[in-house]
């Protein structure tokens, strides 16, 4: 079970006709059952069944491959496109077998394709300037854990005079403060101040999640589970 999908709906649309809409209709009800699917609130069609409706999440899929891609370039075809893109609340994933070098230049496809390349390029280069604020190798290795898991996360947070080392933000707008402790000793006056500041934080609305350096090495999926 992936918990980025918790309490999350579901939607598949096929860009190219009913038929692979379908055909995954019936490879999703065999493999989750109706009640899961049920649950949340699974639909799946083309374009054209989802005017109107919207899902938390959409699945794209392409319905191309390398040896069987005709351009798709008319203007029926570039407004099912559109109402397939504008269908998802939070999140939209394509699911595809063709790169660019597939697709002719005329074919929307061609555009679809773009958009997601350069967004993948976009967050990749986002993922690694936020990981060169981490100042250890222990609060980088977190800090991917939990950008992994799907959360939002950034390295060193100024809270008025204070700083946080990870900020973690949920999809409901939640916050949490991540302080990386490394097992090097910094004495009992650094520890006061840590715990002033968290103190301090703590009156103002934060909520605080400490993780030991020694606790990440060895019971890293324990330390997950109270996370969550």
């Amino acid at each position: 079970k992936d918990e980025r999908y918790t309490n999350r709906s579901i939607g598949v649309i096929s860009l190219l006709g009913p038929a692979q809409a379908e055909f995954i209709q019936s490879e999703a009800l065999n493999e989750f059952g109706a009640g899961t699917l049920t649950q949340v609130q699974f639909a799946c069609g083309d374009a054209s069944a989802f005017q109107g409706a919207e899902r938390d999440i959409i699945f794209l899929s392409m319905v191309a491959d390398p040896e069987n891609c005709h351009a798709l370039s008319r203007s029926d075809h570039e407004q099912r496109f559109n109402v397939a893109a504008s269908r998802a609340r939070e999140r939209m994933y394509l699911v595809h077998s063709v790169n660019r070098d597939h697709i002719s230049p005329k074919d929307l496809r061609l555009n679809l394709l773009n958009h997601f390349y350069d967004l993948q390029e976009d967050q990749k280069a986002s993922f690694e300037a936020k990981l060169d604020l981490c100042e250890s190798e222990f609060e980088k290795s977190v800090f991917t854990t939990l950008h992994e898991m799907g959360y939002t996360v950034t390295p060193q947070v100024k809270v008025g005079s204070y700083r946080i080392d990870l900020v973690v933000e949920s999809d409901g707008d939640q916050r949490l403060a991540v302080e990386c402790d490394g097992d090097s000793y910094h004495g009992p006056e650094q520890w006061h101040d840590d715990m002033t500041r968290q103190r301090a934080l703590e009156r103002a609305g934060w909520t605080f999640w400490r993780c030991f350096a020694s606790s990440w090495s060895i019971e890293r999926e324990n330390m997950i589970m109270s996370l969550k």
